[in-house]
């Protein structure tokens, strides 16, 4: 009897439990959502894997980096190879109805994953469609990942193959003055902050990119209390303020105490001092959403370890 009332007990709890959550859930979408169950379903996964994430990290074990297993899709229509360029890994797809002779383009593919997490093997799929679809050559950059590798590593794995695949178009039947860079989310960051990097030390090295090709692109380190943010606290959105800090820090110098800070705007009278605060001025946000304002009093100076938040390349 004492068992078969612990189980009621706990089977109780547990409903109350769902139910709370699940109303937390539900009440927390903006009122406009077409689709709420699929929705409801998503943050469903994405809270409990934050949590599962905070317990893992709170115990020692550091970040939790869920990678799927080692393979490839099925690309019958590309030629594709693991090399390395320069000591950087790349997955090369190279489309196998190349005309002799003739010469295509070349795109360099950043993964995202908020310079953290994410692989080549993450994005196989989608990189080998954007080769099929385009008819370009593409190369996934298996750049190293924070926190272990902090900035600049990232980003110098993704320059030195970019170059490297400059100074070797010819071996994949690529006109040189064809190339771009692309990533999506940090990896946009990165494609931006290599293209800042070549167009600035590099013109007389190497054939000037082609293009930059940015999805989603973290860009901008100095307001985490724009509209969307604020929204997103309200609402729901994948990547709030605190999470999108957490991959920042991370990235520059993995100084977690620092989270509540930056997701606040604390360190925002310190950037305003700099020369790239112009660029991200709230004066080109649609007047018609009115953003939080942080207080003109707060002043925090940037600690040694997060002045890289100003280097063009993290941008």
């Amino acid at each position: 009897m004492v068992a078969l009332g612990v189980v009621t007990w706990l089977t109780a709890a547990g409903t109350l439990g769902a139910a709370v959550f699940s109303g937390y859930l539900y009440s927390s979408l903006p009122p406009d959502v077409a689709e709420p169950r699929k929705v409801f379903i998503v943050k469903g996964f994405e809270r409990t894997f934050n949590l599962v994430a905070w317990v893992h990290e709170k115990m020692g074990f550091g970040v939790l980096k869920l990678q799927p297993p080692p393979s490839q899709a099925s690309h019958p229509n590309l030629e594709v190879t693991d090399a390395s360029f320069d000591g950087v890994q790349v997955r090369v797809y190279k489309p196998i109805a190349q005309k002799t002779g003739s010469k295509i383009a070349g795109l360099m593919w950043f993964h995202g994953g908020g310079w953290v997490i994410g692989s080549i093997d993450q994005c196989d799929a989608l990189v080998g469609r954007i080769a099929n679809r385009t008819g370009a050559v593409m190369v996934s950059v298996e750049y190293r990942l924070a926190p272990e590798h902090k900035f600049p590593i990232p980003f110098e794995d993704c320059l030195t193959a970019t170059q490297h695949f400059l100074q070797h178009a010819s071996e994949y039947g690529i006109d040189p003055t064809r190339i771009g860079v692309a990533g999506q989310s940090a990896g946009g960051n990165l494609a931006a902050a290599v293209a800042l990097r070549m167009n600035k030390d590099d013109k007389k090295k190497f054939p000037p990119l082609k293009l930059q090709a940015l999805i989603y692109p973290a860009l901008q380190a100095f307001d985490f209390q724009t509209p969307s943010y604020v929204s997103g606290h309200r609402f729901f959105v994948l990547l709030s303020a605190k999470t999108m800090t957490g991959f920042w820090i991370r990235y520059l110098n993995n100084n977690m105490s620092l989270v509540d800070t930056f997701a606040n705007n604390g360190h925002t009278a310190a950037l305003k001092k700099s020369r790239f605060a112009s660029f991200v001025d709230r004066h080109f946000l649609d007047d018609s959403r009115i953003p939080r304002l942080v207080p003109e009093d707060v002043s925090v100076d940037l600690p040694d370890g997060m002045k890289d938040i100003l280097d063009s390349s993290a941008p």
